[in-house]
């Protein structure tokens, strides 16, 4: 077998070939490399940008592009590949788009029959496609600070037994696609509830996905009567939290007569959890004398932060960029799951406003393209329509 090297200025490529047809395309991943060190050397360190993540995506948003005859010939082509970032499971997906969920409601019905607030849901429904939702999409890696969240599996349970039974009388009232909306932004709530809020991340990741909950409760199309009780269930969401957090600090304290030796870092940690209960208290407040919720108190929550003493903070900048994307996640949520636009084209672009990200970004595009030019060459090569 002979192998051809290209060169890397007009096609970043290695091209295998045997005899006189080429059997495979494979990329030369030094471009990543390159990409990423120059985006690296010239930004700040609020966003790490991956050309890979990205070229990776934008493979995945070409292949959804296709019909499925061209979308399994080019996955096809790229199973050929010796390039090991191209796993079975990104293969899959590739293969198959998992945009779109497919439930019945006979499943729904068989799940709950016997359950005694189960009254019956509409005869003669017709199966549709539902998009549902679990939660943000995240494109490249944030550099925030991690959420960190109780282990106890058990203390939110009453939660989500309060959450399936207003699924159960929404099912009454609601199509299917808003029924899994409501019940997808809750069940997100609940998750959030988990958080320890010790960190400008955490403080602000758990207020919007409760944001994302009350837009829901908010906007889709139900009773007054409903709304109330998806309201009841939200504020006893956020209470769980501050009383789970409570508790927890007591645990702490009382683990300082047993643990004296570790006395500093645990006192360290409740005076973190308690400035986090004092920070989103006013914060809470704050959202709720909002126009914009959530996304019109960033000079509050920048206030908050920057004179708090024990939570880890981010910088004035990478709190800004918290807001500005998220605010595009929840636009983004407004427009699937509120008006129900589902025709506009995915945008593969992060939302930055900054030179070398810009470049990194519009590199890796152009390296997406060669790439895809090089296997439609390779296919027609080898008699592939």
């Amino acid at each position: 077998m002979n192998t051809i090297n290209t060169n890397e200025a007009t096609n970043p490529f290695v091209t295998k070939t045997e005899g006189s047809a080429s059997t495979s395309v494979k990329l030369n991943t030094d471009s990543f490399d390159r990409i990423d060190k120059k985006a690296t050397e010239s930004k700040d360190d609020t966003v790490n940008f991956s050309s890979k993540s990205q070229f990776m995506l934008n493979l995945q948003i070409y292949a959804h592009t296709l019909s499925d005859e061209e979308r399994n010939q080019f996955v096809d082509t790229l199973e050929q590949s010796d390039d090991g970032m191209f796993n079975d499971e990104f293969l899959k997906n590739l293969r198959n788009p998992p945009t779109f969920a497919i439930e019945s409601w006979d499943a729904v019905r068989e799940e709950l029959a016997g359950d005694p607030l189960f009254c019956g849901l509409p005869e003669g429904t017709t199966q549709e496609i539902t998009v549902m939702y679990s939660g943000i999409t995240k494109i490249g890696t944030w550099n925030f600070h991690e959420l960190s969240r109780s282990k106890d599996i058990h203390e939110t349970d009453y939660l989500t037994r309060n959450l399936e039974q207003l699924k159960v009388k929404a099912s009454k009232e609601l199509s299917k696609q808003d029924l899994a909306t409501i019940t997808g932004t809750m069940d997100v709530a609940v998750e959030a509830s988990k958080n320890f809020l010790n960190s400008s991340y955490a403080l602000f990741r758990t207020n919007y996905d409760y944001e994302v909950a009350a837009q829901a409760i908010l906007k889709l199309p139900m009773s007054d009567g409903l709304k109330e009780e998806y309201s009841i269930l939200l504020s006893d969401i956020r209470s769980s939290q501050s009383q789970k957090t409570s508790d927890y600090i007591d645990q702490q304290e009382r683990k300082i007569q047993n643990f004296p030796k570790f006395e500093s870092t645990i006192r360290e940690e409740i005076q973190a959890l308690k400035e986090g209960l004092e920070i989103n208290k006013e914060l809470q407040q704050n959202i709720l004398h909002s126009k914009n919720g959530l996304f019109g108190v960033e000079d509050s929550f920048q206030m908050l932060i920057r004179n708090s003493e024990s939570i880890k903070g981010e910088s004035s900048e990478n709190i800004s960029d918290m807001f500005n994307h998220f605010t595009d996640q929840i636009n983004e949520f407004n427009r699937i799951f509120i008006e129900k636009d589902r025709g506009a084209s995915l945008q593969s672009k992060p939302q930055q406003n900054h030179p070398a990200l810009d470049l990194a970004f519009n590199e890796t595009q152009e390296l997406t393209n060669q790439y895809i030019s090089a296997i439609k060459t390779h296919m027609a090569d080898n008699g592939t329509p």
